[in-house]
């Protein structure tokens, strides 16, 4: 009966830690949503006759596939080559951090527009804030995927 208790105990511990890690996680993918609509919706209304704007859909594209394929630990090559270019999907690819380097090309995608004029510095950095809040899903993401259920919880499974 003691025994029981305890295992009652280490079960809703274990159970308690997982089900926060899943709406932590699912909390952090529609924080992701809300920024990709968010970047996609200004940037088609400060620009709506900017040629380049698919390449930076493509971009949004590849970076939610590349997270979620980083997350799982799947191979990107043939995906990402969907969206993107020869050029960026040599840079993504041999990036430590793949999403992260999308991110990237999408912040330079946004200040050739700002140094040729098209953006102001204002909406400029309201587009970069955007990137921000990409940028902190990402690592969010990557936090639970890297850090384990404590031992303490799994080891009366074993």
């Amino acid at each position: 009966s003691i025994l029981g208790v305890a295992i009652a105990i280490f079960l809703g511990f274990r159970n308690n830690a997982c089900y926060a890690r899943y709406v932590e996680a699912r909390h952090l993918w529609g924080q992701l949503m809300i920024a990709s609509r968010s970047i996609l919706r200004e940037v088609k209304t400060t620009l709506p006759d900017e040629r380049g704007i698919e390449d930076f859909v493509r971009l949004q594209i590849a970076f939610a596939h590349c997270l979620r394929m980083t997350l799982r630990r799947q191979p990107q090559t043939q995906v990402l080559g969907n969206y993107l270019d020869q050029e960026a999907l040599q840079k993504v690819v041999a990036s430590h951090s793949p999403a992260n380097r999308i991110l990237l090309l999408m912040g330079e995608w946004l200040a050739i527009r700002r140094r040729s004029g098209k953006l102001s510095d204002i909406l400029f950095h309201s587009l970069n804030n955007r990137l921000n809040d990409m940028s902190s899903v990402l690592a969010g993401c990557e936090r639970i995927a890297n850090t384990p259920v404590p031992f303490a919880y799994t080891l009366i499974l074993h």
